[in-house]
Protein backbone atom coordinates (compact mmCIF):
# COMPACT_ATOMS: atom_id res chain seq x y z
CA UNK A 1 0.00 0.00 0.00
CA UNK A 2 1.27 3.47 -0.92
CA UNK A 3 0.67 6.46 1.29
CA UNK A 4 0.55 10.06 0.08
CA UNK A 5 1.65 12.73 2.47
CA UNK A 6 -1.24 14.98 3.44
CA UNK A 7 -0.35 18.65 3.31
CA UNK A 8 -0.82 20.68 6.45
CA UNK A 9 -2.51 23.93 5.31
CA UNK A 10 -1.07 25.68 8.34
CA UNK A 11 2.50 24.50 7.86
CA UNK A 12 5.20 26.44 6.04
CA UNK A 13 5.96 23.43 3.84
CA UNK A 14 2.33 23.18 2.84
CA UNK A 15 2.08 26.89 2.03
CA UNK A 16 5.23 26.81 -0.09
CA UNK A 17 3.88 23.85 -2.05
CA UNK A 18 0.53 25.50 -2.65
CA UNK A 19 2.17 28.73 -3.81
CA UNK A 20 4.46 26.83 -6.16
CA UNK A 21 1.51 25.00 -7.66
CA UNK A 22 -0.35 28.26 -8.17
CA UNK A 23 2.70 29.88 -9.81
CA UNK A 24 3.00 26.95 -12.21
CA UNK A 25 -0.73 27.19 -13.03
CA UNK A 26 -0.49 30.96 -13.63
CA UNK A 27 2.61 30.52 -15.77
CA UNK A 28 0.86 27.78 -17.76
CA UNK A 29 -2.17 30.00 -18.33
CA UNK A 30 0.03 32.91 -19.39
CA UNK A 31 1.97 30.67 -21.77
CA UNK A 32 -1.25 29.35 -23.29
CA UNK A 33 -2.53 32.91 -23.71
CA UNK A 34 0.67 34.00 -25.44
CA UNK A 35 0.63 30.96 -27.71
CA UNK A 36 -3.02 31.62 -28.64
CA UNK A 37 -2.19 35.25 -29.46
CA UNK A 38 0.79 34.20 -31.57
CA UNK A 39 -1.27 31.61 -33.42
CA UNK A 40 -4.12 34.07 -33.96
CA UNK A 41 -1.79 36.74 -35.28
CA UNK A 42 -0.13 34.16 -37.47
CA UNK A 43 -3.47 33.10 -38.94
CA UNK A 44 -4.56 36.69 -39.50
CA UNK A 45 -1.21 37.63 -41.02
CA UNK A 46 -1.10 34.57 -43.25
CA UNK A 47 -4.65 35.06 -44.42
CA UNK A 48 -4.25 38.76 -45.18
CA UNK A 49 -1.27 39.17 -47.43
CA UNK A 50 -0.50 42.56 -48.89
CA UNK A 51 -2.24 42.78 -52.28
CA UNK A 52 -1.14 45.04 -55.10
CA UNK A 53 -1.80 44.84 -58.83
CA UNK A 54 0.80 45.82 -61.37
CA UNK A 55 -0.36 46.86 -64.87
CA UNK A 56 2.15 44.90 -66.93
CA UNK A 57 0.67 45.11 -70.44
CA UNK A 58 -1.74 47.29 -72.39
CA UNK A 59 -2.76 45.32 -75.47
CA UNK A 60 -4.28 47.30 -78.33
CA UNK A 61 -7.15 45.22 -79.67
CA UNK A 62 -9.13 47.82 -81.62
CA UNK A 63 -12.30 49.88 -81.64
CA UNK A 64 -15.25 48.09 -80.08
CA UNK A 65 -13.39 46.37 -77.24
CA UNK A 66 -16.28 45.98 -74.81
CA UNK A 67 -16.04 42.51 -73.31
CA UNK A 68 -13.37 40.07 -72.18
CA UNK A 69 -13.02 36.46 -71.06
CA UNK A 70 -10.22 34.07 -70.14
CA UNK A 71 -9.76 30.47 -71.25
CA UNK A 72 -7.14 28.05 -72.54
CA UNK A 73 -8.17 28.09 -76.19
CA UNK A 74 -5.20 26.20 -77.66
CA UNK A 75 -4.61 23.65 -74.86
CA UNK A 76 -1.10 24.77 -74.01
CA UNK A 77 -1.82 25.16 -70.30
CA UNK A 78 -1.81 28.97 -70.48
CA UNK A 79 -4.81 31.27 -70.23
CA UNK A 80 -5.70 33.23 -73.35
CA UNK A 81 -7.70 36.46 -73.67
CA UNK A 82 -10.87 36.63 -75.74
CA UNK A 83 -12.41 40.00 -76.49
CA UNK A 84 -14.96 41.52 -78.85
CA UNK A 85 -16.45 43.15 -80.86
CA UNK A 86 -13.65 44.68 -82.93
CA UNK A 87 -14.73 46.82 -85.88
CA UNK A 88 -12.34 47.06 -88.85
CA UNK A 89 -13.18 49.34 -91.77
CA UNK A 90 -12.21 48.90 -95.41
CA UNK A 91 -13.14 52.05 -97.31
CA UNK A 92 -11.99 50.67 -100.67
CA UNK A 93 -14.51 47.85 -100.39
CA UNK A 94 -17.09 50.02 -98.60
CA UNK A 95 -17.18 47.43 -95.83
CA UNK A 96 -16.62 47.09 -92.15
CA UNK A 97 -16.01 43.74 -90.53
CA UNK A 98 -16.94 42.55 -87.04
CA UNK A 99 -14.27 40.48 -85.35
CA UNK A 100 -13.58 38.41 -82.28
CA UNK A 101 -10.01 38.76 -80.99
CA UNK A 102 -7.86 36.05 -79.40
CA UNK A 103 -4.70 37.06 -77.55
CA UNK A 104 -2.80 33.88 -76.80
CA UNK A 105 -0.92 33.58 -73.53
CA UNK A 106 2.86 33.41 -73.39
CA UNK A 107 5.43 32.74 -70.66
CA UNK A 108 5.46 34.70 -67.37
CA UNK A 109 2.05 36.23 -67.95
CA UNK A 110 3.02 37.94 -71.20
CA UNK A 111 0.72 37.78 -74.21
CA UNK A 112 1.30 37.43 -77.93
CA UNK A 113 0.00 39.68 -80.70
CA UNK A 114 -3.81 39.81 -81.10
CA UNK A 115 -5.42 37.63 -83.77
CA UNK A 116 -8.67 38.76 -85.42
CA UNK A 117 -11.45 36.36 -86.44
CA UNK A 118 -14.09 37.88 -88.68
CA UNK A 119 -17.62 36.63 -88.10
CA UNK A 120 -19.69 39.19 -90.02
CA UNK A 121 -19.44 42.18 -92.36
CA UNK A 122 -21.66 45.04 -93.45
CA UNK A 123 -21.61 48.26 -95.42
CA UNK A 124 -19.70 51.21 -94.02
CA UNK A 125 -22.82 53.29 -93.43
CA UNK A 126 -24.70 50.49 -91.62
CA UNK A 127 -25.19 51.09 -87.91
CA UNK A 128 -23.54 48.69 -85.44
CA UNK A 129 -24.85 48.13 -81.93
CA UNK A 130 -21.71 47.23 -80.01
CA UNK A 131 -22.57 44.71 -77.27
CA UNK A 132 -21.63 45.63 -73.71
CA UNK A 133 -22.13 43.74 -70.46
CA UNK A 134 -22.21 39.97 -69.94
CA UNK A 135 -22.26 39.25 -73.64
CA UNK A 136 -19.47 36.66 -73.95
CA UNK A 137 -19.58 33.04 -72.80
CA UNK A 138 -17.14 30.13 -73.14
CA UNK A 139 -17.80 26.39 -73.12
CA UNK A 140 -17.22 23.19 -75.08
CA UNK A 141 -20.52 23.08 -76.95
CA UNK A 142 -19.70 20.38 -79.51
CA UNK A 143 -17.77 18.00 -77.26
CA UNK A 144 -14.46 18.16 -79.11
CA UNK A 145 -12.44 19.19 -76.05
CA UNK A 146 -11.99 22.77 -77.24
CA UNK A 147 -13.61 25.90 -75.85
CA UNK A 148 -16.20 27.54 -78.07
CA UNK A 149 -17.39 31.15 -77.79
CA UNK A 150 -20.91 32.54 -77.65
CA UNK A 151 -21.24 36.27 -78.33
CA UNK A 152 -24.37 38.40 -78.04
CA UNK A 153 -24.87 40.23 -81.31
CA UNK A 154 -27.42 43.05 -80.88
CA UNK A 155 -27.07 44.29 -84.45
CA UNK A 156 -28.43 41.02 -85.77
CA UNK A 157 -30.77 40.59 -82.81
CA UNK A 158 -29.31 37.21 -81.83
CA UNK A 159 -26.03 35.63 -80.74
CA UNK A 160 -23.07 34.30 -82.67
CA UNK A 161 -21.06 31.14 -82.06
CA UNK A 162 -17.39 30.66 -82.94
CA UNK A 163 -16.21 27.07 -82.70
CA UNK A 164 -12.84 26.25 -81.17
CA UNK A 165 -10.36 24.96 -83.74
CA UNK A 166 -7.00 23.27 -83.13
CA UNK A 167 -5.43 24.70 -86.27
CA UNK A 168 -6.76 28.26 -86.28
CA UNK A 169 -8.14 28.85 -82.73
CA UNK A 170 -11.63 29.73 -84.08
CA UNK A 171 -13.94 29.12 -87.01
CA UNK A 172 -17.18 31.10 -87.19
CA UNK A 173 -20.46 29.23 -87.27
CA UNK A 174 -22.36 29.34 -90.52
CA UNK A 175 -25.18 31.86 -90.76
CA UNK A 176 -27.64 29.12 -91.56
CA UNK A 177 -26.86 27.31 -88.30
CA UNK A 178 -27.63 30.28 -86.06
CA UNK A 179 -30.97 30.84 -84.32
CA UNK A 180 -33.56 33.10 -85.91
CA UNK A 181 -36.35 35.20 -84.55
CA UNK A 182 -34.50 36.59 -81.53
CA UNK A 183 -34.48 40.32 -80.79
CA UNK A 184 -32.02 42.52 -78.92
CA UNK A 185 -30.01 39.87 -77.08
CA UNK A 186 -28.43 41.62 -74.10
CA UNK A 187 -26.66 38.85 -72.15
CA UNK A 188 -25.50 35.25 -72.67
CA UNK A 189 -24.01 32.41 -70.65
CA UNK A 190 -23.10 28.75 -71.12
CA UNK A 191 -24.27 26.10 -68.61
CA UNK A 192 -25.84 22.63 -68.49
CA UNK A 193 -29.53 23.18 -67.75
CA UNK A 194 -30.72 19.65 -68.58
CA UNK A 195 -28.07 17.52 -66.82
CA UNK A 196 -27.14 15.57 -69.92
CA UNK A 197 -23.46 16.53 -69.76
CA UNK A 198 -23.75 18.94 -72.69
CA UNK A 199 -23.55 22.69 -72.02
CA UNK A 200 -26.52 24.69 -73.24
CA UNK A 201 -26.82 28.38 -74.14
CA UNK A 202 -28.93 30.86 -72.18
CA UNK A 203 -29.63 34.37 -73.40
CA UNK A 204 -31.76 37.27 -72.21
CA UNK A 205 -33.15 40.11 -74.29
CA UNK A 206 -34.45 43.64 -73.93
CA UNK A 207 -38.02 42.42 -74.44
CA UNK A 208 -38.01 40.59 -71.09
CA UNK A 209 -37.53 36.98 -72.19
CA UNK A 210 -35.01 34.32 -71.21
CA UNK A 211 -34.26 31.60 -73.78
CA UNK A 212 -32.58 28.25 -73.19
CA UNK A 213 -31.11 26.61 -76.29
CA UNK A 214 -30.86 22.92 -75.43
CA UNK A 215 -27.76 21.31 -76.89
CA UNK A 216 -28.51 18.29 -79.10
CA UNK A 217 -24.87 17.44 -79.72
CA UNK A 218 -24.66 19.04 -83.17
CA UNK A 219 -23.35 22.36 -84.45
CA UNK A 220 -26.70 23.23 -85.99
CA UNK A 221 -27.91 25.53 -83.26
CA UNK A 222 -31.03 26.48 -85.23
CA UNK A 223 -32.15 22.86 -84.65
CA UNK A 224 -31.55 22.85 -80.90
CA UNK A 225 -34.64 22.79 -78.74
CA UNK A 226 -35.69 26.15 -77.28
CA UNK A 227 -37.45 26.95 -74.00
CA UNK A 228 -38.64 30.51 -73.32
CA UNK A 229 -39.47 32.04 -69.94
CA UNK A 230 -41.02 35.49 -69.94
CA UNK A 231 -39.85 37.64 -67.03
CA UNK A 232 -40.74 41.14 -68.19
CA UNK A 233 -38.78 44.35 -68.14
CA UNK A 234 -35.74 45.22 -70.19
CA UNK A 235 -33.29 42.50 -69.16
CA UNK A 236 -29.70 43.70 -68.88
CA UNK A 237 -27.61 40.94 -67.29
CA UNK A 238 -27.78 37.37 -66.04
CA UNK A 239 -25.91 34.88 -63.84
CA UNK A 240 -26.30 31.13 -63.29
CA UNK A 241 -25.84 28.83 -60.30
CA UNK A 242 -27.71 26.24 -58.21
CA UNK A 243 -29.29 28.63 -55.72
CA UNK A 244 -31.57 26.17 -53.90
CA UNK A 245 -29.10 23.26 -53.94
CA UNK A 246 -31.43 20.82 -55.68
CA UNK A 247 -28.84 19.89 -58.29
CA UNK A 248 -30.56 21.95 -61.02
CA UNK A 249 -29.12 25.09 -62.57
CA UNK A 250 -30.95 28.33 -61.74
CA UNK A 251 -30.76 31.85 -63.21
CA UNK A 252 -30.86 35.38 -61.87
CA UNK A 253 -31.69 38.14 -64.37
CA UNK A 254 -31.56 41.88 -63.81
CA UNK A 255 -33.48 44.70 -65.44
CA UNK A 256 -33.92 48.39 -64.75
CA UNK A 257 -33.95 48.60 -60.96
CA UNK A 258 -35.13 45.01 -60.53
CA UNK A 259 -33.92 41.40 -60.43
CA UNK A 260 -35.68 38.05 -60.59
CA UNK A 261 -34.73 34.55 -59.42
CA UNK A 262 -35.65 31.75 -61.84
CA UNK A 263 -35.45 28.25 -60.36
CA UNK A 264 -34.73 25.53 -62.91
CA UNK A 265 -36.66 22.27 -63.29
CA UNK A 266 -33.79 20.36 -64.92
CA UNK A 267 -35.39 20.33 -68.39
CA UNK A 268 -34.75 23.92 -69.44
CA UNK A 269 -37.90 25.26 -67.83
CA UNK A 270 -38.07 27.76 -64.97
CA UNK A 271 -40.43 29.26 -62.43
CA UNK A 272 -40.03 32.78 -61.11
CA UNK A 273 -39.41 32.31 -57.38
CA UNK A 274 -38.64 35.88 -56.36
CA UNK A 275 -38.70 39.43 -57.67
CA UNK A 276 -36.74 42.06 -55.81
CA UNK A 277 -35.43 45.59 -56.02
CA UNK A 278 -31.85 45.57 -57.28
CA UNK A 279 -30.95 49.20 -56.59
CA UNK A 280 -30.83 51.64 -53.72
CA UNK A 281 -33.40 53.95 -55.31
CA UNK A 282 -35.45 54.39 -58.47
CA UNK A 283 -33.19 54.34 -61.50
CA UNK A 284 -30.32 52.57 -59.71
CA UNK A 285 -29.85 49.43 -61.80
CA UNK A 286 -27.26 46.67 -62.18
CA UNK A 287 -25.13 46.76 -65.29
CA UNK A 288 -23.56 43.40 -64.37
CA UNK A 289 -24.41 40.61 -61.94
CA UNK A 290 -22.50 37.61 -60.63
CA UNK A 291 -23.33 34.75 -58.24
CA UNK A 292 -20.65 33.73 -55.73
CA UNK A 293 -20.45 32.56 -52.10
CA UNK A 294 -19.23 35.76 -50.46
CA UNK A 295 -19.82 34.86 -46.78
CA UNK A 296 -18.66 31.21 -46.95
CA UNK A 297 -21.99 29.71 -45.88
CA UNK A 298 -22.01 27.47 -49.01
CA UNK A 299 -24.98 29.41 -50.45
CA UNK A 300 -24.68 31.45 -53.63
CA UNK A 301 -24.97 35.21 -53.13
CA UNK A 302 -25.81 37.80 -55.80
CA UNK A 303 -23.30 40.58 -56.49
CA UNK A 304 -24.45 43.54 -58.60
CA UNK A 305 -22.46 46.42 -60.08
CA UNK A 306 -24.67 49.52 -60.04
CA UNK A 307 -23.16 52.45 -61.98
CA UNK A 308 -25.86 54.97 -61.00
CA UNK A 309 -25.09 54.76 -57.26
CA UNK A 310 -21.38 53.91 -57.70
CA UNK A 311 -21.82 50.85 -55.51
CA UNK A 312 -21.60 47.10 -55.43
CA UNK A 313 -24.59 45.39 -53.83
CA UNK A 314 -24.31 41.93 -52.24
CA UNK A 315 -27.61 40.07 -51.77
CA UNK A 316 -27.21 37.15 -49.37
CA UNK A 317 -28.51 33.80 -50.60
CA UNK A 318 -30.59 31.73 -48.16
CA UNK A 319 -29.84 28.35 -49.78
CA UNK A 320 -33.51 27.92 -50.70
CA UNK A 321 -33.48 30.05 -53.83
CA UNK A 322 -34.17 33.34 -52.07
CA UNK A 323 -32.09 36.50 -51.80
CA UNK A 324 -32.06 38.72 -48.72
CA UNK A 325 -31.53 42.45 -48.15
CA UNK A 326 -28.23 43.64 -49.67
CA UNK A 327 -24.97 44.88 -48.29
CA UNK A 328 -24.05 48.17 -49.97
CA UNK A 329 -20.39 48.68 -50.81
CA UNK A 330 -19.14 52.00 -52.26
CA UNK A 331 -16.47 51.41 -54.89
CA UNK A 332 -14.77 54.76 -54.12
CA UNK A 333 -14.83 55.40 -57.87
CA UNK A 334 -17.35 56.33 -60.55
CA UNK A 335 -19.60 54.21 -62.76
CA UNK A 336 -18.90 50.53 -61.87
CA UNK A 337 -19.89 48.61 -65.00
CA UNK A 338 -18.64 45.12 -64.15
CA UNK A 339 -17.65 43.02 -61.15
CA UNK A 340 -15.81 39.76 -60.58
CA UNK A 341 -15.46 37.66 -57.41
CA UNK A 342 -12.12 35.94 -56.72
CA UNK A 343 -9.83 35.19 -53.75
CA UNK A 344 -7.06 37.66 -54.48
CA UNK A 345 -5.19 37.34 -51.15
CA UNK A 346 -5.71 33.55 -50.79
CA UNK A 347 -7.33 33.71 -47.36
CA UNK A 348 -10.23 31.45 -48.33
CA UNK A 349 -12.72 34.32 -48.74
CA UNK A 350 -13.88 35.71 -52.07
CA UNK A 351 -12.94 39.32 -52.76
CA UNK A 352 -14.45 41.67 -55.34
CA UNK A 353 -12.99 43.71 -58.20
CA UNK A 354 -14.98 46.33 -60.08
CA UNK A 355 -14.39 48.10 -63.39
CA UNK A 356 -15.25 51.76 -62.82
CA UNK A 357 -15.79 53.21 -66.25
CA UNK A 358 -15.84 56.96 -65.62
CA UNK A 359 -12.79 56.85 -63.31
CA UNK A 360 -10.61 54.64 -65.54
CA UNK A 361 -9.99 52.55 -62.44
CA UNK A 362 -10.34 48.99 -61.28
CA UNK A 363 -11.02 48.87 -57.54
CA UNK A 364 -10.25 45.72 -55.54
CA UNK A 365 -12.22 45.14 -52.33
CA UNK A 366 -10.86 42.55 -49.89
CA UNK A 367 -13.28 40.40 -47.91
CA UNK A 368 -12.94 41.05 -44.15
CA UNK A 369 -13.39 37.38 -43.25
CA UNK A 370 -17.08 37.64 -42.37
CA UNK A 371 -18.55 38.27 -45.80
CA UNK A 372 -18.25 42.04 -45.39
CA UNK A 373 -15.79 44.60 -46.67
CA UNK A 374 -15.36 46.73 -43.58
CA UNK A 375 -12.55 48.86 -42.16
CA UNK A 376 -10.52 46.11 -40.50
CA UNK A 377 -6.78 46.71 -40.71
CA UNK A 378 -4.80 44.02 -42.51
CA UNK A 379 -1.44 42.87 -41.22
CA UNK A 380 1.96 42.60 -42.85
CA UNK A 381 2.73 38.83 -42.78
CA UNK A 382 6.48 39.09 -42.06
CA UNK A 383 6.12 41.47 -39.13
CA UNK A 384 2.50 41.41 -37.98
CA UNK A 385 2.30 45.18 -38.32
CA UNK A 386 -0.90 46.94 -39.44
CA UNK A 387 0.06 48.30 -42.84
CA UNK A 388 -2.92 48.00 -45.21
CA UNK A 389 -6.36 49.28 -44.18
CA UNK A 390 -9.11 47.20 -45.77
CA UNK A 391 -10.32 49.78 -48.24
CA UNK A 392 -10.65 49.86 -51.98
CA UNK A 393 -7.34 49.24 -53.76
CA UNK A 394 -7.36 51.42 -56.91
CA UNK A 395 -5.54 50.33 -60.08
CA UNK A 396 -5.30 52.67 -63.06
CA UNK A 397 -6.26 51.06 -66.38
CA UNK A 398 -7.18 52.27 -69.87
CA UNK A 399 -9.99 54.56 -70.94
CA UNK A 400 -13.57 53.54 -70.08
CA UNK A 401 -13.12 50.05 -68.58
CA UNK A 402 -16.38 48.15 -69.05
CA UNK A 403 -15.59 44.47 -68.41
CA UNK A 404 -13.08 42.32 -66.55
CA UNK A 405 -12.17 38.71 -65.86
CA UNK A 406 -9.91 36.91 -63.39
CA UNK A 407 -7.46 34.03 -63.64
CA UNK A 408 -3.86 33.03 -62.88
CA UNK A 409 -2.02 34.52 -65.83
CA UNK A 410 1.60 34.05 -64.74
CA UNK A 411 1.36 30.65 -63.02
CA UNK A 412 2.25 31.81 -59.50
CA UNK A 413 -1.03 30.68 -57.93
CA UNK A 414 -2.36 34.20 -57.43
CA UNK A 415 -5.39 35.41 -59.35
CA UNK A 416 -4.75 38.24 -61.80
CA UNK A 417 -7.10 40.47 -63.82
CA UNK A 418 -7.73 41.46 -67.42
CA UNK A 419 -9.82 44.51 -68.25
CA UNK A 420 -11.58 45.57 -71.46
CA UNK A 421 -11.18 49.32 -72.10
CA UNK A 422 -13.78 50.60 -74.54
CA UNK A 423 -12.46 54.16 -74.74
CA UNK A 424 -9.04 53.37 -76.19
CA UNK A 425 -9.73 49.92 -77.65
CA UNK A 426 -7.37 48.01 -75.39
CA UNK A 427 -7.09 45.25 -72.79
CA UNK A 428 -5.17 45.91 -69.56
CA UNK A 429 -3.31 43.03 -67.93
CA UNK A 430 -3.05 43.41 -64.13
CA UNK A 431 -0.68 41.01 -62.36
CA UNK A 432 -1.36 40.28 -58.70
CA UNK A 433 1.83 40.87 -56.73
CA UNK A 434 0.61 39.46 -53.42
CA UNK A 435 3.18 39.13 -50.65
Amino acid sequence: MTFVKQLDWQSSEGNDTIFAMRRRQNNTRALKFVLCCVLLLGVIAWGNSIVTFQPTQRIQTGAGTTTVALGDMNHDGLLDIITSTIIVTDEEKDLKTLNLVAVLGGPAGKFLAPQLFEFNSMRLDDAVKVPRGKVLGLGDLNGDGLLDTVLAYPTGGNFWVLWGDRASVFRPASNRDLPRGLRDVSAVAVADFTHDGRPDIVCANLQGSVYIFINNGTEQIDRWGVRETFVGGSLQSLAVDDLNRDGKTDIVVSSIGRAAVLLGDGTGGFRIAQRLAAGLYAGDSPAWIEIADINNDTFGDLVAANPESDRLLVFWGDGKGGLEEPLSLPTRALDPRAVVAADFNRDGWLDLAAANSSSNLVTVHLNDGSGGFGPRVLLDPPHGKPVQPNKAIPVLVGSLPVALASGDLDGDGDLDLVVANQGDGSVSVLINERR
